[in-house]
This record gives C-alpha cells, structure tokens and sequence, in this order.
C-alpha cells in the first residue's frame, strides 16, 4: 500500500484495514497495530503511536514530539474528513469546519493542536 493510498478515518476502518491481524504495515514506516493496553487499534510512525482509535470513543492524536511533515501527513490522513491539520509560523493548528448558526455556512474554525488532542467522529475537538 502506497502512501496516497493509505487513509483509516475510524474505529471502523482499522478494524476492516487490519482483518484478522494484530499489526499491518500501511506504508513506510507507518504501522496499524492492536493496543492490547486499551483495547483499541494504534497507528505507529517509526514505533511512535501517533493515533489511537477506540471503539465508541473519540480518536486520540499525537506527534510524540516529532512535528515533522510526515508526521503531519499520516495524521491527515487519520483525521475525520472536516478536520484538517497544518503549521502556522511553527505552531500546529487543526481546522475544524463548523456551520455557522445563523448563515448555515460552512466555516474553519481553528483549535491549538497538543499531543493527546481528542477529537470525536464529527470533527469535534474534546480535550
């Protein structure tokens, strides 16, 4: 599997991306393993869980300190479809599209990105 072609949005996803396996290479460097601590499925980069899903609850994101493109890249490619991560003057931030109340348009709003960020399936950024 090639990187452009790699993408688990969900819980869901990694359980039909792993099959019946406990750990499936999803491009270099970058592995989908069972977390047998919490129950849940990990992505790894370079042995480093970068994202952690759980079944009915919110992913879990980290870049355990390495803010590097890949990094961000592998994030991305975790990251509920409305949600989006970039660098600003160095500084990590995720755009969350909300829709606005009042109009019913479509708006980024942008939260702070930390390791442990959780965000839910809907985009929503819990803590």
């Amino acid at each position: 599997m090639r990187v452009r072609d790699f993408e688990c949005r969900s819980y869901e996803a990694a359980v039909h991306l792993l099959g019946g396996c406990t750990r499936r290479k999803l491009c270099h460097n970058t592995y989908l393993q069972r977390d047998h601590v919490s129950g849940g499925i990990g992505i790894h980069l370079h042995e480093n869980q970068i994202v952690l899903f759980q079944e009915n609850k919110p992913m879990r994101i980290s870049s355990c300190g390495w803010k590097t493109v890949t990094t961000k890249q592998r994030l991305n490619r975790c990251l509920p479809p409305h949600c989006h991560l970039y660098q600003v003057k160095f500084d990590w931030e995720v755009d969350i599209i909300m829709v606005e109340p009042r109009t019913g348009r479509m708006k980024p709003v942008p939260h702070r990105f930390f390791d442990g960020m959780e965000i839910d399936d809907r985009g929503n950024s819990i803590g």
